[in-house]
Formats: structure tokens, C-alpha cells, sequence
């Protein structure tokens, strides 16, 4: 499966986080895990009811430490002489995916130009109360 289009999301039940297939109607959301192929049809194995506002999109990047970065993440990274570390929110922006944070009280937005983020971190997420600093 291309990772780029995988979800997480964090279950209703237990509070975990979980990967998969968005499925979603107007009475819930769930990601779905596993699938069984029958031959003639595709049938849901496993899923998980996950909370709507804590679903976010895989970029299909992982970061320096090998993690994969999901719409919603924290990453800091070094500007300029690598010595200023800066954070940002990965969020999708119409078709693509943007590193939103500030600088010196001044908004930057750098879009998905780059082919890796091998040069990022993640360091929490904007669901799980982790602070912008």
C-alpha cells in the first residue's frame, strides 16, 4: 500500500493511535486496517472507530529519525546557521503539504517542494496538546 494515502487517527475506545484507510460517513469515521480479498470483492477485516477531528493525512515522508510525518504533526527543524530551530504544523494546503510556523514574529510557509524531510524531526502533534514553542 502507497503510504501517502494512509490516515491516522485515535480510536474512540482506547485513546491509540492507528493507521489506515479512511472510511467515514456522516456518523463516524473509521480507519481501516486490514482487508480480506475474497477474489471477487474487497471485504473490511479490521477497523477502528477514531475520532474525526484527530484524523490526518500521511505526506508519505518520513523525517530524520525515520518516523512518518502525518498532517498535524510538530517537526522542528534548524534555519540558517541550523543553530535556530524553528517549529511548524504539517498541514495540507489545497492539493499539497505545507510547514506552517513562525520566525522572528514573521509567519513561513514552506510548501512540498522538498523530496525528503530527512532534515526535520517530529516532536509531538497540535492533538495531543504538545505546544508550539
Amino acid at each position: 500500500m502507497n503510504e501517502r494515502w494512509l490516515f491516522r487517527g485515535k480510536r474512540i475506545d482506547t485513546g491509540e493511535w492507528v493507521t489506515g484507510q479512511l472510511l467515514e460517513n456522516e456518523e463516524t469515521c473509521i480507519l481501516i486496517s486490514e482487508f480480506k480479498d475474497t477474489g471477487k470483492s474487497m471485504t473490511l477485516e479490521l477497523g477502528y472507530d477514531v475520532v474525526p477531528e484527530t484524523i490526518g493525512q500521511c505526506t508519505g515522508l518520513r523525517d530524520k529519525n525515520g518516523t512518518m510525518i502525518y498532517e498535524g504533526d510538530i517537526v522542528e527543524y534548524g534555519l540558517l546557521s541550523r543553530e535556530t530551530k524553528v517549529r511548524a504544523v504539517i498541514a495540507w494546503d489545497r492539493y499539497k503539504w505545507v510547514m506552517k510556523g513562525k520566525y522572528r514574529d514573521e509567519n513561513i510557509h514552506i510548501y512540498a517542494c522538498y523530496p525528503d524531510l530527512n532534515w526535520v524531526a517530529i516532536v509531538g502533534n497540535i492533538y495531543e496538546g504538545k505546544m508550539m514553542k
